[in-house]
């Protein structure tokens, strides 16, 4: 074991201060204590200072045990010490590697380092600077943003604004001739409304703050999102434009299912976050202990209300009344709200009627009040203080309320047959597919089954905690053909790359929640699919959804291959078989393991009411024995069934050039075949419904 003190003592090295740095204090990055960036093989300490004109000296006490003893040196003392000191000069401490900023830098000093590291010119405010990044970033031009924007965004692979962002960025950004407006913008899903907001506030920040040399900064924007997974996205996403950009900002992410310690060492890094997004719950009872970051809230420079139609339903986010509340302008106060607040509110729809619960609509009629407002805009109007007397309001969203690249489908079927048809979309469409319920029962009945029988399937529901939502988010990811089983938890803004189908497995109870499931496919100009499997009793709710999205149902049928069917029924019937007995099984042992545990805590003696005798304990051990050997064979027999493909009519796997299906063969010669259904050849959905529109 190694004892620092006399080896310190008898090296003739001086003692030298070290600078140090926090690892969970650099920009874009948390931990969870400042221990990272230290070498503890080398025997690092955390905050080495000197301390002139004291020695340590090292007593034996009555015990035998050695003490040290801090005393204060004379003028003599001190000399001969000096004169024992080799005259060595210490090397230059060097940076941490793992640190991404130090704690002392400020943002002018982030903007330096990035223009040495060349992301950014040394005139990069100056003419040449904005000819340079307009001739790097063409697509940008004419749009009044900083150099720095221009290059960031080009960098990320975004050389043109989207439509959405065309439309916001000028009177978002002003000009000389009209200062910046408020804006309220309705887009389609995965239009890029994120940036559309992030880009003006980063453009007043890098312009206003980035060289404050002020130690405690004001809060730039609040961004308020319904979910922890939306607030959790957008952070990101601001993010990566600042760090492409040189990290000359600090963004913050406030949301539950994290610590709330954390948090708060997050907001007060560097004299505090640029911009905070969070959800308006975990914020405000953050603000209700800190008054501090209760008076930065009220005196934020921008205010953006992100899927605005769910953030202010009446009922859902009590804490957001009492957010709107520390924003607006009050007479007389002694702190009052921010006069030049800039407010930004998005959302994909902005209709009541989309809104309305239509499942309780069908059943009950409908009351309304003659001074109810008619829509979410009126809503904003009476409870957001808008310092734009008459907010910009930009409506982007099409007449089909979805993007046009996706592609809707429906399947109508008994609620039994539900279950079959998932399974054979997931078979015969492989790819990433996210499966919407209504209810988490429905997740947790289906992810079992489908994991069963060889799908990956991950949840995804409010109940889960927030690492374990966040581990099957990226479990989903990166997978290339899974499924998500998720509530509407995940139907509000969440950015899941690469999503090829949405499946309705239940139809939802509105249009409005129809439009924001449908939008987590066919982003960003990409092809998506989009399906409902619909039982009899949803058809009238199917047709209301229609109804309130003023189209007609002219969704085409998907295409079935119907002879698969009887064997997707039979592996079901396994797979639910597995499960009931696993589960039960489980339940069993659960419940005996509890009740064992409290008999423990307790100190008395645990007696199983269904054991009385030993007699019963033997009866007890053989039914389980016997209910685990029935869910080994059942899984033998269906690992059976799934090593072979299902087989259409008219295929024989001994005979694969008799089949009757032209192409076929060539298809299997050239690898376009469907691995898992013999007869079948790859394609996509929407290809199948074209030609069977075709045919008909």
């Amino acid at each position: 074991m190694k004892t620092h003190g006399p080896a310190v003592r008898q090296s003739d090295v001086p003692w030298v201060t070290m600078p140090y740095t926090f690892a969970s204090e650099s920009v874009n990055e948390t931990t969870d204590d400042g221990f990272e960036g230290l070498d503890m093989a080398d025997d690092d300490f955390l905050g080495l200072q000197t301390a002139e004109g004291f020695d340590v000296v090292y007593e034996t006490d009555e015990t035998g045990n050695r003490r040290a003893k801090i005393v204060k040196l004379n003028e003599t003392n001190k000399r001969k010490q000096k004169q024992k000191e080799a005259p060595i000069k210490p090397y230059p401490a060097e940076p941490i590697k793992k640190r991404k900023v130090d704690d002392d830098e400020d943002v002018g000093a982030m903007l330096q380092a990035a223009r040495e590291r060349g992301i950014l010119e040394q005139d990069d405010t100056g003419d040449d600077g904005k000819e340079d990044a307009d001739a790097s970033a063409p697509g940008w031009a004419p749009y009044a943003l900083h150099p720095v924007l221009k290059k960031a965004m080009v960098a990320l692979g975004f050389n043109t604004p989207t439509d959405v962002q065309a439309a916001t960025l000028p009177p978002s950004l002003g000009t000389d001739a009209m200062p910046p407006r408020d804006v309220v913008g309705v887009a389609q899903t995965g239009s890029g409304k994120t940036l559309a907001y992030a880009l003006p506030i980063l453009q007043y920040i890098l312009e206003n703050t980035a060289h404050s040399q002020d130690p405690a900064r004001s809060l730039e924007a609040l961004v308020l999102t319904p979910t922890r997974e939306l607030a959790l996205q957008v952070c990101s996403h601001i993010r990566a434009v600042v760090e492409a950009g040189g990290r000359f900002a600090n963004v913050a992410a406030i949301c539950g299912g994290m610590s709330v310690q954390k948090q708060e060492r997050v907001l007060l890094q560097h004299g505090g976050a640029h911009i905070v997004v969070a959800t308006p719950g975990r914020l405000w009872d953050m603000i209700k202990h800190d008054d501090a970051l209760a008076l930065r809230v009220r005196r934020t420079r921008f205010l953006v209300i992100d899927e605005a139609d769910r953030m202010i339903e009446a009922g859902h986010f009590a804490e957001m009344d009492l957010l709107l509340q520390m924003v607006r302008r009050t007479k007389g106060a002694a702190a009052d709200a921010n006069p030049d607040m800039q407010t930004f509110v998005y959302s994909a729809t902005m209709s009541k009627a989309l809104q309305t619960n239509l499942k309780r609509a069908l059943w009950r009629k409908k009351q309304r009040r003659e001074a109810e407002p008619s829509n979410t805009l009126d809503d904003l109007l009476a409870r957001v203080d808008f310092r734009d007397a008459e907010p910009v309001v930009i409506e982007m969203a099409t007449q089909r309320h979805v993007a046009d690249t996706l592609y809707e489908a429906k399947m109508e079927c008994v609620g039994q047959d539900k279950d079959a048809y998932l399974y054979y979309i997931l078979l015969r469409y492989p790819g990433r597919t996210l499966v919407f319920v209504n209810a988490i029962d429905g997740v947790r009945r289906l992810v079992p089954l489908l994991t069963l029988l060889g799908i990956p399937a991950y949840p995804l529901h409010g109940q889960l905690q927030q690492q374990q939502r966040l581990k099957n988010l990226d479990r989903f990811r990166r997978a290339p053909h899974a499924a998500l089983l998720a509530t509407d938890v995940a139907a509000r803004g969440i950015d899941i790359q690469g999503v090829d189908h949405v499946v309705h497995f239940q139809v939802p109870r509105s249009a409005d929640t129809y439009v924001h499931r449908a939008g987590r496919t066919a982003r960003a100009g990409r092809e998506g699919v989009s399906i409902a499997l619909i039982e009899p009793s949803e058809l009238r709710l199917w047709r209301a959804i229609w109804q309130a999205l003023e189209r007609q149902d002219t969704v085409p049928t998907m295409p079935v291959e119907y002879t698969f069917l009887t064997p997707i029924r039979e592996r079901l019937a396994l797979a639910r078989d597995i499960d009931a007995l696993s589960h039960a099984q489980t339940k069993e042992s659960h419940d005996d393991h509890w009740l064992r545990s409290l008999a423990r805590e307790a100190d008395v003696e645990y007696e199983s009411d269904e054991e009385p005798d030993p007699d019963a304990n033997v009866s007890h051990h053989r039914r389980h024995s016997s209910t685990k050997a029935r869910v080994a064979q059942l899984k033998a027999q269906l690992a059976h069934m799934l090593s072979r493909p299902l087989q259409a009519r008219g295929m024989s796997q001994k005979y694969l050039t008799s089949t009757t299906r032209p192409g076929y063969v060539h298809a299997l010669l050239e690898g376009r075949h469907a691995p898992h259904m013999l007869g079948m050849t790859r394609s996509k959905i929407h290809d199948d419904m074209s030609a069977k529109k075709q045919r008909t």
